[in-house]
């Protein structure tokens, strides 16, 4: 029975964003400060040598546990991606974030390794076409898609996030010289049918309510497959963990839930779903 009322809700929440613009809310987006040092970023390049180290920024896109980060890559990581170590290290050349000694590896953000764990998992888990698509919603400065430009070479990669994000984010693949990335606007539509891969790394589910059933309906039902981490420590309306998978099985798209690699938060999962095996 209850799954019965969720299916309706959704349902006719669905519906209802037919033709609608969606005001779109984000836990990041709520925040001016936030959005004032990415702006800042942009315009001085002092500021942008700096940007990962100032609280704004740092409290919402950064974060610790490298040394957990680094064991976990050194225990499961494919052979190529432990050959890239000194490569992905470039990341961290831009914006002074905070960094640890990890041994035999050097200098590293926990960022920089959370974006390398989460692009080998996704070379793990996924038989990607050679020329593949990506679409990421909610991408910090960019330090997933150089990640994975490293390992896993794509076609194009579409990004969805604030304006001014959108701008530091073009800035960093100017500057790390990678050129097939598009960032569009919020209420844009996919330039594409279909994409090989959606990411998102909580972003999703830092969203509003409205927000995630747009996002859904626009650019998520396009994915062939998925990685998405979810959180639950949003605070706006939206959807739950129920609610997600409800929605995903509604489009006859089945799902994996995982704990998180590493542990991060309570009720922390990772989302995955490649619609190319069912």
């Amino acid at each position: 029975m209850l799954r019965a009322i969720v299916t309706a809700w959704l349902v006719l929440a669905l519906t209802s964003l037919q033709g609608e613009a969606v005001t779109h809310k984000s836990a990041t987006g709520n925040s001016s400060a936030y959005r004032e040092v990415c702006r800042n970023a942009v315009l001085d390049e002092a500021i942008f040598q700096n940007f990962r180290s100032i609280e704004a920024y740092f409290s919402a896109v950064e974060c610790g546990q490298s040394g957990e980060f680094a064991a976990y890559i050194r225990t499961h990581a494919t052979p190529r991606t432990l050959s890239l170590i000194p490569q992905f290290s470039k990341l961290d050349l831009y914006g002074n974030p905070v960094r640890n000694s990890i041994p035999e590896w050097g200098l590293f953000s926990g960022t920089t390794l959370r974006y390398v764990l989460f692009a080998d998992h996704i070379s793990r888990l996924f038989d990607l076409p050679k020329n593949y698509t990506a679409v990421e919603i909610g991408a910090g400065f960019g330090g997933q898609a150089y990640i994975l430009s490293t390992l896993l070479p794509f076609d194009q990669y579409y990004i969805y996030d604030l304006p001014e994000v959108e701008l530091l984010i073009e800035k960093m693949m100017s500057t790390l010289s990678i050129s097939n990335t598009a960032c569009l606007d919020a209420h844009a539509e996919l330039p594409v049918e279909s994409i090989d891969l959606l990411i998102s790394n909580y972003a999703l589910s830092e969203c509003d309510r409205l927000t995630q059933l747009d996002y859904f309906k626009r650019v998520v039902v396009k994915a062939k497959r998925g990685y998405m981490l979810y959180n639950d420590t949003n605070p706006f309306d939206h959807l739950s963990l129920t609610e997600f998978i409800e929605l995903f099985q509604m489009q006859g798209i089945h799902l994996k839930i995982f704990p998180e690699p590493v542990f991060s938060y309570t009720g922390n999962v990772l989302i995955t779903w490649d619609r190319t095996n069912q």
